[in-house]
C-alpha cells in the first residue's frame, strides 16, 4: 500500500533504532525460548527517560515543533503488529469463539458464527459485544478457551525481536524480569508498553511464544480496562495514557493494525503509526483509503507492512 509518513515520526523511530543498533545487547538471531508460566509482576523504576532532539535525516527540515520532540511511551498493540494476523491464529481464535458461543448458549453452529460476527464489530471486543447483545459471559473463561493453543502458531521472529529491542532500549525503562501487568495506582513514564483487548494472562503467553517475555514495561489488557470499556473507546486509551501519565499525547506512539483503534488513537492525541495486513483488508482500508474513503494519512502518522528495522 502507498505510504504516508509524516517525517518527523519516520526521522525520530530511525534515529531510535540506529542509536539502539549500537548498544551493548546480546544477539538475537537465535533468541532464548522464555520458560513457561507465568513472569511474576515487577515493579520498574520510576525514573523518566529524557531523549534528546532527532537531528533531519535525508534533508527534511524541521517544519514544526512536533518535529523536534522526541517521545516518552511507545505503545503496542498486539494481534497483527507484534506477528502477522494472516499466521493462522486469529482465524482459530474466530472459530474458538464460534465453538464456545455454540456450545454456551445452545445455538446453531451457524448462529454461534453471526452472534460472534455482531458481537465483534459492535464492540471490537467479543466479550464485551456478547454483553451488550444480554449474554452472560465470564471473561477469563471465554479469552482461555478461545486464545488457547497460540503455541501451534506464534513463533518468535527475529526481526521484529529486533525492532522491539531497539525501541524499547531507546525509549522504555530497564528492564529486570518479565512483563509486568498492571494495576490502577503505579503509573509509570518512559515506557514501552503492550495495548491489547484480550487478557494480560492471554496476552503474556502469547509474548513468551513470540520472544517477547520481558521486552515490555508493562502489559495493559483487558483486565486493567475493566468490563465496561475496551479499544476503540475514547476510555480505554485515557485510562492507559492517564495511567502512564502521558500530558502531551503527541509524545506517545501507537502501533496498530487496526484503523478503527487507530482513529481512537488520534482522536486521543498520541502519534500514529499503521500496521498494514489482513486486519486493514478485512475493515475495508485499502491503497490509502480507509472505510469511510477518507485518506489514511489523515489519521495515520507513519504506515509500515510490518514491524522490522527495514520498516522503521
Amino acid at each position: 500500500p502507498a505510504r504516508s509518513v509524516t517525517p518527523s515520526v519516520h526521522r525520530i523511530l530511525r534515529m531510535a533504532t540506529r542509536v539502539a543498533s549500537h548498544a551493548a545487547r546480546p544477539t538475537i538471531s537465535h533468541p532464548a525460548r522464555a520458560r513457561p508460566g507465568r513472569a511474576s509482576p515487577v515493579r520498574r523504576g520510576g525514573a523518566t527517560h529524557q531523549s534528546p532532539r532527532a537531528a533531519p535525516v535525508g534533508g527534511h527540515p524541521s517544519t514544526a515543533s512536533v518535529d523536534e520532540r522526541s517521545y516518552d511511551v511507545i505503545v503496542f498493540d498486539l494481534d497483527g503488529v507484534l506477528y502477522a494476523a494472516n499466521n493462522g491464529y486469529m482465524e482459530h481464535v474466530r472459530q474458538n469463539a464460534r465453538r464456545f458461543i455454540r456450545d454456551k448458549y445452545g445455538v446453531s453452529d451457524e448462529e454461534a458464527g453471526e452472534i460472534r460476527a455482531k458481537a465483534f464489530e459492535l464492540a471490537n471486543q467479543t466479550v464485551r459485544g456478547l454483553r451488550m447483545l444480554g449474554y452472560e459471559v465470564d471473561q477469563a473463561e471465554f479469552m482461555d478457551y478461545c486464545r488457547s493453543g497460540e503455541e501451534l502458531y506464534l513463533r518468535e521472529d527475529a526481526e521484529v525481536i529486533e525492532a522491539v529491542r531497539a525501541l524499547s532500549e531507546r525509549y522504555g525503562e530497564s528492564r529486570g524480569g518479565g512483563n509486568r501487568a498492571v494495576g490502577r495506582s503505579n503509573p509509570t513514564s518512559g515506557a514501552c508498553v503492550v495495548f491489547t483487548n484480550t487478557s494480560e494472562k492471554r496476552a503474556s503467553s502469547a509474548l513468551r511464544c513470540l520472544g517477547l517475555d520481558g521486552a515490555f514495561d508493562a502489559v495493559y489488557g483487558a483486565d486493567f480496562m475493566g468490563a465496561t470499556t475496551s479499544k476503540p473507546s475514547p476510555e480505554a486509551f485515557e485510562a492507559v495514557l492517564t495511567h502512564l501519565g502521558v500530558t502531551d499525547r503527541r509524545r506517545a506512539v501507537m502501533f496498530e493494525d487496526s484503523f478503527k483503534n487507530l482513529r481512537a488513537a488520534k482522536s486521543a492525541g498520541m502519534t500514529t503509526v499503521f500496521v498494514t495486513g489482513e486486519t486493514a483488508t478485512r475493515e475495508g482500508v485499502s491503497l490509502g483509503l480507509d472505510e469511510r474513503g477518507d485518506p489514511v494519512g489523515d489519521v495515520a502518522d507513519a504506515v509500515i507492512d510490518a514491524l522490522t528495522l527495514a520498516e522503521l
